[in-house]
């Protein structure tokens, strides 16, 4: 069982592709880092903690533009400012036009605006069963996706129904504490394998990726490993495929079609 998670690094091979955008686990088996120098390798706990903030501000940073959106709306001239960056700058990001034969297309999602890359998920999947989960709950505050949020983030209801398939899957393996964000654990400490139920999302234009099983669980010692994905607070806010999930694709930004792209790429 591969578990992995960390900040992340660009390949030297992206520059092959350059349409492409390959997340790779900075301190992880396709890290030149490792092989190069010895750094210190920051703790879940750490990493989770600034996950959490990243997602904050990311949230904050909506909230101001749709404030500004609605001024906007009511005629009052004001600026605009795009902000800076979010994120540590742990996070390196390669961005083109060229497409590839292999890659699955969804449309961004225009409708929130420009400043994050909006996507519209359709509905989740465990073990090939499509969880209950109304269409409504994914469009009442929209999904982005960011290479910088590390677990991705789902609506109440969603990662609610995620959470409980998820569970039924993994029934005969004792359940562990919750740690930090992530509440599905379990003790694997008897095992030398587990079989981890297939997680699968559906994006707008019929874009379904299948989860590698590191995109799937995360361990969190050696012995623990929990499900990574968390549940949002509030049904309003905005949900984020995070870059745990990318990890075994290759993604493509096509901005000027519109149409973000994913292509499975393991390292």
């Amino acid at each position: 069982m591969h578990l992995i998670h960390g900040k992340f690094e660009l390949s030297d091979s992206i520059k092959k592709r350059p349409s492409t955008l390959e997340v790779f686990h900075r301190h992880g088996p396709c890290s030149k880092l490792s092989q190069d120098e010895v750094v210190a390798t920051p703790s879940l706990s750490d990493i989770l903690a600034h996950d959490q903030s990243r997602v904050k501000s990311i949230r904050a940073r909506l909230d101001s533009i749709r404030t500004m959106d609605k001024v906007k709306d009511e005629k009052v001239n004001l600026p605009a400012h795009s902000g800076s960056s979010l994120g540590s700058g742990n996070y390196l990001v390669s961005m083109g036009l060229a497409t590839s034969g292999s890659v699955q297309f969804t449309p961004f999602d225009s409708s929130h605006g420009s400043s994050f890359y909006f996507i519209s998920i359709t509905s989740i999947a465990v073990s090939g069963q499509q969880l209950p989960i109304g269409g409504a709950v994914f469009k009442t505050a929209g999904a982005i996706i960011d290479s910088g949020t590390v677990i991705t983030r789902l609506p109440p209801a969603a990662y609610s129904a995620l959470s409980a398939a998820f569970k039924q899957g993994m029934k005969k393996y004792p359940a562990a504490p919750a740690f930090s964000i992530l509440d599905t654990c379990y003790n694997l400490s008897n095992y030398t394998s587990i079989s981890v139920p297939t997680v699968s999302f559906t994006f707008d234009g019929e874009v379904m990726i299948d989860l590698s099983p590191s995109g799937i669980m995360i361990a969190v010692s050696s012995t623990v490993a929990c499900l990574a994905f968390a549940g949002n607070g509030d049904a309003a806010n905005i949900g984020i495929f995070g870059n745990t999930q990318q990890l075994a694709f290759e993604v493509v930004y096509d901005v000027v079609g519109g149409k973000l792209g994913f292509a499975a790429a393991g390292c």
